[in-house]
Parts: C-alpha cells; structure tokens; sequence
C-alpha cells in the first residue's frame, strides 16, 4: 500500500492536513506523527513513500527525521514544511538533500501539485477525489484510507 508520513506537534494542522491530502489522493494511506520521534518508529514498522514534516517539534525535530531518513530510507522524499524558510534553512535542507520545501502558512492548492510531483505521479490518472474511512490506531497512529481500501492499523 502507498502510504505519505505527516510529521508535525501541531494536532490541528497535522489533522487539516490529513484530511485534505487523503481527500485529494485515492488509494494513499495518510499516516501522521506529532514529533520526530513517531515518525521514525513509522517509517521503521510501515513503507513509506513520501514523509511531509514540520522542522521545529519536541522530542526529535524535522532535522533529525532527515537525517534518520538519509541513514536508513535514502529512497524516501522528504517535503519540508517550515514558518521561517531563510537562505540559511535552505542551504542546511539542500546539505541534507531535501530540495523540496514549503512556507508555513501555505495555500494547500500548492502543496498537493508538490507532493504528487515528489511521489513522481501522473496526476491526471492517479488523482481523485475520494470518499475517506479514518481507523485509529491502538498505537494512536491515524490512518487514512481511501473508500474501498479498508481500514488498517499501524
């Protein structure tokens, strides 16, 4: 199963984001994680094809998800999201070979062109409107599945 990684402390957004990405992509399993952290013990236990993370958090920040990701899934893009994107946020995130990134706040009508363009594909044949089926996890991983997918747990 395609599954996209939502890393972000930010409940709200992380849940906006959820929402709305699962909306616009059919057959993409949104997981989510509220710190660095969680999202590396996902990407160790589920395939992960895209990972979209938040860089200031708790516990591990987007930084130490990057380079958890270049050591051990270096295959995985990675969008950064971020309320202060200077020159020096940028050169450190292209030194960790992440080239894509987004300014918080961000109009989500460009975000999903930029996610669709890192999982590299066709928009016109894979993306569609999507009725959504939520399961929660025991783990408290949220899941979101396109209709038909069914509900798995992380």
């Amino acid at each position: 199963m395609n599954n996209i990684l939502l890393i972000d402390d930010n409940t709200y957004i992380l849940d906006g984001l959820a929402l709305r990405i699962g909306m616009s992509l059919q057959d993409w399993n949104i997981l989510t994680a509220k710190n660095g952290y969680e999202g590396t013990k996902i990407m160790n236990s589920l395939p992960v094809s895209l990972v979209l993370t938040d860089i200031q958090m708790p516990v591990m920040d987007g930084y130490g998800v990057i380079e958890f990701r270049n050591r051990n899934y270096p295959h995985v893009p990675v969008i950064v999201m971020t309320s202060n994107l200077s020159l020096e946020v940028i050169e450190k995130l292209r030194r960790l070979h992440v080239s894509e990134f987004i300014e918080k706040p961000f109009d989500f009508d460009k975000l999903v062109p930029q996610i669709i363009g890192a999982l590299g594909i066709d928009s016109d044949a894979d993306v569609k409107l999507a009725h959504t089926a939520y399961a929660k996890s025991s783990r408290g991983v949220l899941l979101h599945s396109a209709a038909g997918a069914g509900n798995s747990e992380a």
